[in-house]
């Protein structure tokens, strides 16, 4: 069986969805004060005006917080030089502390400092956690369908893929429980499963409590680790898990997988390496993100657990130190004197 036929929605080419604007449509929209569109040498996608295209996960350009980026640059780069050196591999602790706070806030369940390291961005994660738990011959399982440019990453590290089908709930754990069981997917070769269990890319779902619950109890029974692609759940309108208010079986829906992690691992220690980003609740320029993983139960706070452990003896982070060191400086700006980024700061009276 090739590759192909493992992952048979890779057979059709990427779908690009547009909406084509009619000319009092582009009127409008070129009179807002929030246009739609961008033209400009520093970005990746054109997007010329009359055209939505809904496959580009960014924010529109009047969304982006220039004022509040340039004011916490100024504060950051003028502070302490060193910040102008290598960094520290985890990211410097005030960040980590200030992120840890706001993730706090945000997740409704205790998040700390040594708990994470910056990283750039999910796309840098990806690669980075792949390189260290992926070994030649070993077998990376992802969802059927999922962000497609996370496969050309899988790739470029020379990563075998399976797949697993995604229903309206997410990711369909009990045929993956199945596979496993008949040998159809070879337990021994299985490193790593990746997953975006809040609101999925492509289709939007989530993944309900006792399948995530299920997805860790299988990587303790087969020995392998879960990457957990986690950049939206912090964009949710849904109060977040254990609020007083809204309803509890969707706040634990979306919940992060870490959550999760430290209910059902306990003290056996976490199989989830959560993947966070400052892309889509800042600024996808900043490339600044995050990884966290959970302290087995009965472990001191103050420790690095010993599964990122093995993340920051990274030799990318050896060699460099920690990534976008004056990203990360601005980050911590912003987080400290706004407590959270501008683009998700709650309106006025909420």
């Amino acid at each position: 069986m090739n590759r192909q036929d493992k992952l048979p929605y890779l057979r059709t080419r990427s779908i690009r969805y547009t909406w084509v604007a009619t000319p009092n449509e582009i009127a409008v929209m070129t009179q807002a004060s929030e246009p739609t569109f961008q033209i400009s040498q520093y970005t990746q996608s054109q997007v010329p005006p009359g055209l939505i295209n809904l496959g580009l996960g960014q924010p529109t350009p009047s969304l982006l917080p220039q004022t509040e980026i340039c004011e916490s640059a100024s504060i950051a780069l003028s502070k302490d030089i060193h910040l102008f050196q290598y960094a520290a591999k985890e990211g410097f602790l005030a960040f980590r502390e200030k992120l840890a706070q706001f993730l706090t806030h945000e997740y409704r369940f205790p998040v700390y400092a040594n708990e994470l390291i910056a990283t750039g961005g999910t796309s840098q994660g990806i690669p980075m956690v792949t390189e260290i738990f992926n070994s030649p011959g070993s077998l990376v399982c992802v969802e059927d369908p999922t962000y497609h440019i996370a496969l050309d990453i899988f790739r470029s590290v020379h990563a075998d893929l399976i797949s697993v089908p995604v229903d309206d709930q997410g990711m369909q754990v009990d045929i993956l429980e199945e596979r496993l069981r008949q040998g159809v997917i070879d337990a021994s070769r299985l490193s790593l499963v990746y997953t975006i269990p809040t609101y999925h890319n492509p289709t939007g779902v989530s993944v309900p409590p006792a399948r995530r619950r299920r997805l860790i109890e299988l990587a303790h029974e087969f020995d392998f680790y879960i990457m957990a692609d986690e950049p939206y759940a912090i964009l949710s309108f849904a109060p977040p898990p254990h609020s007083e208010d809204g309803d509890q079986q969707m706040q634990e829906r979306i919940a992060s997988l870490v959550f999760w992690d430290r209910i059902v691992s306990g003290t056996r220690g976490p199989r989830v390496l959560s993947l966070g980003s400052f892309s889509k609740i800042f600024a996808p320029g900043m490339r600044l993100g995050w990884i966290h993983v959970a302290h087995p139960q009965g472990t001191c706070a103050e420790e690095v657990p010993p599964l990122l452990q093995r993340v920051i003896a990274h030799g990318m982070l050896v060699s460099g130190g920690g990534p976008h060191a004056i990203g990360t400086g601005v980050g911590h700006a912003a987080l400290e004197t706004r407590g959270f980024p501008p683009v998700i700061a709650p309106p006025p009276g909420v």
